[in-house]
Order: C-alpha cells, then structure tokens, then sequence
C-alpha cells in the first residue's frame, strides 16, 4: 500500500492524464473491454487495494488520524467479470491538496469537456430550490447532466443557485 502523499500524489497524477484515455475510459479501465481481474490488478500495481467490491480505496488518512479523508468517490460494476462502469464522484476534495485538485480536474471543466467531446447528446438542467420548512443554511443549488449517447459516458456538474433580483445565477461549486 502507498504512504499518504505518495496515494495523494498518484490521484492527482491520474486525474490530471486519466492515464492517456479518452473517456468513458478511466485510468486506462475501459468499460465494456476491461477484464474484472485486470481492472483490480491495475489499481494492484500501483498499490491501491478495494474497500469492497469494485471500490478502489483512494482515501488518505493524516498523521495516523483514524478519520479518513475521501479524495475521490470511485465505484466500478461490472456485469460477466467485464467492467461494466465507472461511476465516479467528488463531493468534498481534499482540504490540505485543493490546489492540486484544482488543476487535476481542469481536463474535466465544462469548457474543455465541450472542446474534447463536443455537443453533447443530451443536456438536462435542474434546479432545487428553497421551502418554507428547509433548514437554515441549505442553498439552493443546481445539477447539469451532459450525456454522451455514442461515446458511452455522461458528466454532472453541481453548483450554487444564487438569487440575482428576478433572475437566477449559477455558480460552479469547484473553480
């Protein structure tokens, strides 16, 4: 298994080249075409055990802290001992690597998933929005899917809604 900075230092490596893939590739496990045995001998190589089954244990514990800090959420299904997806999901990055983090994602902002991949197949916008009984400090926010029909792959991305007089603002969570 990896030290901590040596796993953090990986992450942030593969994120920023997806380990030369396209997607719906990721770090070189192609779904639909990856063996289930070759996929975890992979993430093996590199010293990254499983948390369960098809879930790459990508989280970093600090100073031998028992608290364990998730870099990224990523779950592989697989459906005949092939590699069916890869869903793939950040929520929180890792507070003591946001600079890193923030240039290993650039490959995955909207402007440059429209200027790899192109017009996406489909593109669905909602919104959720503030009731009276909702608790103080729940925001308003937003999901935008771009689905990838031919190429196999979609991509969400969340943010804040910002009231702005009578029109609503979207801001990205992540820069």
């Amino acid at each position: 298994t990896l030290e901590p900075a040596a796993k953090l230092d990986l992450i942030v490596e593969k994120l920023k080249t997806n380990d030369g893939c396209q997607l719906p590739c990721w770090w070189g496990v192609i779904p639909g075409q990856t063996q289930w045995n070759e996929m975890i001998e992979r993430f093996a190589s590199w010293g990254i055990g499983f948390d369960g089954e098809g879930q790459p244990n990508l989280g970093i514990t600090i100073d031998g802290q028992h608290n364990r800090t998730e870099t990224l959420n990523v779950v592989f299904q697989k459906k005949a001992d092939v590699v069916r997806s890869a869903i793939v999901k950040v929520e929180y990055y890792y507070v003591l690597a946001e600079q890193k983090f923030d240039e290993a994602w650039k490959p995955y902002t909207l402007p440059r998933i429209l200027s790899s991949y192109g017009i996406p197949d489909q593109v669905f916008l909602d919104f959720t929005t503030g009731a009276g009984d909702w608790s103080p400090g729940i925001r308003e926010y937003y999901r935008l899917w771009l689905v990838y029909d031919n190429l196999g792959f979609a991509i969400r991305y969340t943010g804040w809604l910002i009231r702005d007089n009578h029109d609503w603002l979207l801001c990205p969570v992540f820069s």
